[in-house]
């Protein structure tokens, strides 16, 4: 029988609240690359988490590394209408901001100010632009409009999530820090306009901080770049011996059922398919989302799974939602299914984050039904404990939405 060995799997996440591709989460099966495993602790940026392509609407034909667009402020130029048409398939349907917690623009720029001055990254007073803040008073503080029932109707229209695989990605692995900018504080809240709208109020961040000048893998390299010195590394250090690619545990058999699995750090809603290519596409420097939206996996039955750190009697399963050609108006590749992200955000049109549109904000209701993990598992994720629920609280650091994916037959050499 033939097998398969995965060196890293992608595990396509598109999302649903932000302009970006893949967002910030990582796959935890197969195994990470020991780049990232063995990465050293940073005091701002966590490797795991920061691989994703910033700047993508639906229908571009390229991302443009923006970091403030929305509906009626776009990434690019040639967008497209939402292909979702079942309201249970949004992931962030509530867009109401509890009434009485809502931030004036000056609350929230001197929050942002003081985020900013926390991480001693508030640089020069920039001049101002002709770009006035008011021209973006819809933006994520006021998108205020209720619940959500027709996708084209959302403030998020455009993002990836809407049709999911339509949105452009600039590399299938993912951008450290979403974009390769040419300056660090770029990273923060995008260049120019962004961080001048993130200053003022009117825009959340993008990673919140510059990328710690110490990182082992600067900001802005592209994935496959990192998987290719993961290779090299390996045959390095074997000195001339043999050497496996990856561990045991990322040796799959055709035919099989294997299990995969991710970790979510901001919940920007969305959904997700993984797939794979070939590792001489990676060698030969072709690997590109063409090539693994030329292999998507298949989920095998109809579950998905949460469980906390490694207690596997934690485990619990309940029914995925998958989204296809049959219940929408088509997804990318053809014929393949994309699974949403079971995990619920607040309620509301920040999705807990505290940071962006409303104040002292308590995650008293997630954006739908949560997962049946204790008392019900919802929120943004890693931040303050008022942005999640008990439950994910509990097993905030450390948690995994489980799948199952038939492993199919594949030519010798992969």
């Amino acid at each position: 029988m033939k097998s398969l060995t995965t060196i890293a799997l992608l595990g396509s996440l598109a999302a649903a609240m932000a302009t970006g591709g893949e967002a910030h989460g990582y796959a935890k099966k197969p195994q990470p690359p020991t780049a990232l495993t063995a990465a050293p602790e940073y005091d701002h940026w966590n490797m795991y988490v920061f691989w994703f392509t910033q700047g993508t609407n639906i229908g571009c034909k390229a991302p443009t590394g923006k970091a403030v667009c929305d509906r009626d402020h776009p990434c690019c130029e040639t967008t497209m209408e939402p292909t979702l048409i079942d309201p249970n398939h949004l992931t962030y349907p509530i867009e109401s901001i509890p009434e009485g917690k809502e931030a004036t623009l000056a609350e929230q720029a001197k929050a942002n100010g003081a985020s900013l001055r926390v991480a001693g990254k508030l640089l020069a007073e920039e001049d101002e632009s002709d770009f006035k803040a008011a021209d973006w008073e819809d933006n994520l503080l006021h998108m205020d409009v209720g619940t959500i029932t027709d996708p084209k109707k959302s403030p998020m229209a455009l993002n990836p999530w809407m049709a999911p695989g339509y949105a452009p990605v600039q590399d299938p692995c993912g951008v450290l820090g979403g974009w390769d900018f040419d300056n660090a504080r770029d990273y923060i809240a995008g260049p120019g306009h962004g961080f001048e709208l993130y200053r003022k109020g009117v825009n959340g961040p993008m990673n919140d901080f510059m990328p710690d000048a110490n990182l082992t893998i600067p900001a802005g390299t592209y994935g496959t770049d990192m998987l290719r010195m993961e290779v090299n590394r390996k045959m390095q250090e074997a000195q001339g011996k043999p050497y496996e690619l990856a561990p045991e545990a990322n040796v799959w058999k055709a035919g099989d059922e294997a299990e995969v699995s991710y970790f979510i750090a901001a919940n920007h809603g969305g959904g997700y398919q993984y797939r794979l290519c070939k590792l001489e596409k990676l060698m030969d420097g072709t690997m590109d989302e063409a090539c693994f939206q030329e292999n998507p996996l298949e989920f095998a039955g109809d579950s998905t799974w949460f469980q906390a750190g490694s207690d596997a009697a934690s485990r619990v399963a309940f029914d995925a939602v998958d989204v296809n050609d049959g219940n929408s108006k088509g997804v990318m590749p053809k014929g393949s299914t994309w699974r949403k992200n079971p995990l619920p955000a607040c309620a509301g049109a920040s999705g807990g984050s505290t940071l962006r549109g409303s104040k002292e904000f308590a995650c008293d209701k997630p954006q739908f039904t949560p997962i049946p993990y204790k008392d019900g598992a919802w929120g943004y994720g890693i931040g303050e404990p008022t942005e999640d629920s008990p439950a994910l609280n509990s097993t905030l650091a450390d948690f995994s939405i489980i799948d199952k994916v038939k492993v199919p037959d594949v030519d010798d050499g992969n």
